[in-house]
């Protein structure tokens, strides 16, 4: 299940129900961010909505939004080829080109560039667009939780 939830009023406002053999975080997220009758609303999500692809979406579409990814130092992470502040608070832009293009150009660049692998069910990707533009921020930050410290690292749209 993914909801949408006013946070203001304690209420659901509304729910995608996905089987589990048909789940997708990604569009679930995008389908209620598309379908929310809210203006100014914010989309929040945890580890696992982490896509670039969904990034630029809700970007192009001028959702706000923040998404909890993991730490660098995953394997799954995709931060863990940029290079980020050995600090326990940053807020930095995080700039990349998504490409369709699997080139030397694009190896030789892997800190400009996110080759997106299944780029032929990217609709943005026609014959002629083999770029897009993401600029989105980083942010992390130390949160204290019961005598606990932990760090958090969230992607937010620029401009939100």
């Amino acid at each position: 299940m993914n909801a949408e939830f006013d946070a203001l009023n304690s209420v659901f406002t509304d729910a995608l129900l996905q089987p589990g053999s048909e789940k997708n975080e990604d569009s679930a997220l995008l389908e209620l961010a598309q379908r929310s009758s809210f203006q100014k609303a914010i989309f929040i999500a945890d580890r696992g909505y982490e896509a670039l692809m969904s990034f630029y979406r809700l970007q192009k579409e001028h959702v706000p939004f923040v998404i909890r990814i993991k730490d660098e130092t995953s394997s799954t992470s995709i931060l863990k080829y940029y290079k980020t502040p050995e600090s326990e608070e940053y807020d930095i832009p995080f700039n990349v080109i998504l490409t369709s293009k699997n080139n030397r150009h694009v190896k030789d660049h892997w800190d400009v560039y996110k080759y997106i692998s299944s780029y032929r069910k990217q609709p943005e990707f026609d014959g002629q667009t083999t770029e897009l533009p993401l600029n989105i921020r980083v942010v992390r930050f130390k949160a204290a939780c019961e005598g606990m410290n932990h760090s958090y690292r969230l992607h937010q749209s620029v401009g939100s």
